[in-house]
């Protein structure tokens, strides 16, 4: 259990530039995880959980980068993740998902604000693939995809709220509102 903690100016070469948890269980509260970096071919500049169940109330995630994947968070092959009462704002992912990057996973989202985060090529949001995703009261605003000198091999600015692939979503009164995709989908692009 982690509560009531700042996570600030860290840096790691490959994942979790603030914080990761590997094969676990982890709940966490009252965090504030800001101006953390992860570097190289890297995912989660605040946060990675890989391999784990994990619930997260009451955190911010802030201004955090990830040279690659999950500018924000980064959730790999997780059996279950809970996040609610949260805001992921002001990332950066050079790749894929801004806010979070989200892969083989099972997600709940309550009451949640995805924010201001940007991507170099899909997802400026969230990043879904093989996933599924259960959300309700969640705000996914003024996100984009595309920020200058994406990576362009695998497509450029799709989805700029949210890229979703081979995934399940199940979405209930939530607002996609005001994100930019620099070619397809602007606030949801789903394939």
């Amino acid at each position: 259990t982690f509560s009531n903690l700042i996570v600030q100016n860290n840096v790691s070469t490959y994942d979790g530039g603030g914080l990761m948890v590997h094969s676990s269980s982890a709940s966490l509260s009252g965090l504030i995880v800001r101006n953390n970096h992860s570097i190289e071919y890297s995912s989660g500049g605040g946060l990675t959980f890989a391999d784990s169940q994990i619930l997260i109330d009451d955190i911010i995630v802030e201004n955090n980068t990830s040279t690659h994947y999950g500018g924000g968070l980064a959730l790999n092959n997780n059996q279950l993740v809970d996040i609610t009462n949260s805001s992921i704002g002001n990332n950066f992912a050079g790749n894929s998902g801004g806010g979070l990057y989200i892969e083989t996973s099972e997600i709940n989202f309550s009451n949640l604000n995805i924010i201001n985060n940007s991507s170099g090529l899909t997802g400026g949001g969230i990043y879904l693939n093989n996933s599924t995703i259960n959300a309700s009261n969640l705000n996914i605003s003024n996100n984009s995809a595309d920020q200058e000198g994406g990576d362009t091999d695998y497509g450029q600015g799709l989805g700029g709220g949210v890229f979703a692939s081979s995934s399940d979503l199940n979405i209930d009164n939530c607002s996609i509102n005001s994100n930019y995709a620099n070619q397809r989908g602007g606030g949801l692009y789903v394939v």
